[in-house]
């Protein structure tokens, strides 16, 4: 117990001595742990997020981009053919980047057909089960050129990208490709395909009307599935594949070659660019830094003027720095590294001027039998309590950051580790210190 009082008493007598250059070094370590964790998140794509919200298939990871917040951002200027053309050509450069591929499945793209076309083609026995929410029919009042009724039909969205990943083919007509992914003009027919069980009910290359969203389009049959095609519910893993043979096929990602005469034409077809991208997932293989897609991706971004997609499941890092230019994050790093060292070399002097200054107090304990052991114990406290600070603010700091987002145990993990270095070498700085210490000078220092 005496020797439990020894220890706190000098602790607290030695801090007092140094309060202003300890609250310094507190603050200093503290910013270096917070901006070493940022930096080894951002640089190693630390995984801190859910492990459910990245998928590891094969030799890459799929990570969902979360976009559909940021629709208006990217929407509110298709009210001109040449916001429309704006949003078209940054879909074609993010997409067509090399680092990274991104396909696009859509099952819950809403699509609408003419009661009297569904009528026509399959009639009303035996439609149920091409239907979408138990049959349920509907007044399109802003559908079409004119209000009719409309029934819902069962749809999957998906793109050039998505249809050749699954493996989707035909057995009647053609599969999707580049070229039927290309119109001339916003007139033009748009290949659909459709579900085995629709063939006894269309022929290839027959036109119908559907809606899309809100959005009127003349569409083409161009094959027909093989029959039990399946997608897999790459929104939610959770779920089954989904058998398409009562499905229609609707491209995502259509490319128009001509402009437009006015924004009504051509509008649909950038906003189902921007669909495609709000349910796009980022496939990326093991050899790529997810943080140098984030970088190319925010690039394209500004190009164009728009706030930068997200992308769920990037490291804390990645997400803090993603608006920062590739030489600010630099510049950080390298302040980060200074930062660093003048912690340590700081923590080094000032425990060397304690040693020093503090010879007469140390020379007293070791006349009255204080072990050299106990007056290192104390200043190895000291240590420990200029490191702990950083500790308890950066786990409070990205805790309540993340508003339940995150799961920051392996962010915390880093943490850990370099609190954990941070004090081993500030320890054996000590240790190294005393070890220099003339115990018989300091005794004789009090005479």
């Amino acid at each position: 117990m005496a020797r439990i009082s020894f220890l706190l008493s000098e602790l607290l007598r030695s801090f007092r001595k140094s309060i202003f250059k300890d609250i310094i070094l507190m603050i200093m370590f503290t910013i270096s742990i917070i901006m070493s964790v940022i930096m080894c998140s951002h640089y190693l794509d630390i995984n801190d997020k859910l492990s459910e919200l990245v998928q590891k298939v094969g030799n890459s990871s799929w990570y969902h981009i979360d976009a559909c917040s940021q629709d208006e951002g990217y929407t509110s200027g298709l009210s001109t053919v040449s916001g429309s053309r704006k949003l078209m050509n940054y879909y074609e450069e993010i997409t067509g980047m090399e680092k990274f591929s991104i396909f696009s499945v859509n099952p819950s793209l809403y699509l609408y057909m003419k009661e009297e076309d569904f009528e026509q083609h399959i009639g009303t026995q035996n439609g149920g089960e091409f239907l979408n929410n138990n049959g349920d029919q509907h007044v399109g009042s802003q559908m079409f050129d004119k209000p009719c009724k409309i029934v819902t039909v069962n749809c999957m969205g998906v793109d050039l990208n998505a249809y050749r990943l699954f493996g989707l083919r035909t057995n009647e007509g053609q599969d999707f490709n580049a070229d039927n992914f290309t119109i001339d003009n916003v007139t033009d027919d748009i290949p659909i395909i459709l579900g085995s069980n629709y063939r006894d009910y269309f022929e290839i290359g027959d036109t119908i009307e559907l809606t899309c969203g809100v959005h009127d389009f003349s569409c083409r049959v161009l094959g027909v599935l093989e029959q039990e095609a399946k997608i897999p519910q790459v929104n939610n893993m959770y779920q089954e594949s989904e058998l398409l043979d009562n499905f229609i096929i609707f491209p995502m990602g259509i490319c128009v070659n001509n402009e437009a005469e006015n924004s009504v034409d051509i509008d649909k077809y950038a906003y189902k660019d921007w669909e495609t991208l709000a349910y796009g997932i980022i496939q990326i293989s093991d050899d790529v830094k997810m943080n140098e897609v984030v970088y190319d991706i925010d690039e394209v971004s500004r190009k164009y003027g728009f706030e930068p997609i997200r992308i769920v499941g990037t490291s804390l890092g990645i997400n803090i720095l993603r608006n920062e230019s590739e030489i600010t994050i630099k510049v950080m790093l390298i302040l980060t590294i200074v930062m660093v060292i003048f912690s340590f070399y700081g923590l080094f002097v000032t425990f060397y001027d304690k040693v020093q200054s503090n010879g007469r107090e140390y020379g007293i304990y070791l006349m009255n039998g204080c072990g050299i052991k106990m007056i290192l114990s104390t200043c190895l406290l000291e240590v420990a309590l200029i490191i702990c600070p950083a500790l308890l603010i950066s786990r409070c700091l990205f805790s309540v950051s993340n508003f339940g987002y995150y799961n920051f145990d392996a962010l915390f993990q880093v943490v850990y580790l370099l609190v954990g270095i941070t004090y081993l070498i500030g320890a054996c700085f000590v240790i190294y210190i005393f070890r220099g210490v003339d115990i018989e000078h300091l005794i004789r220092r009090k005479e």
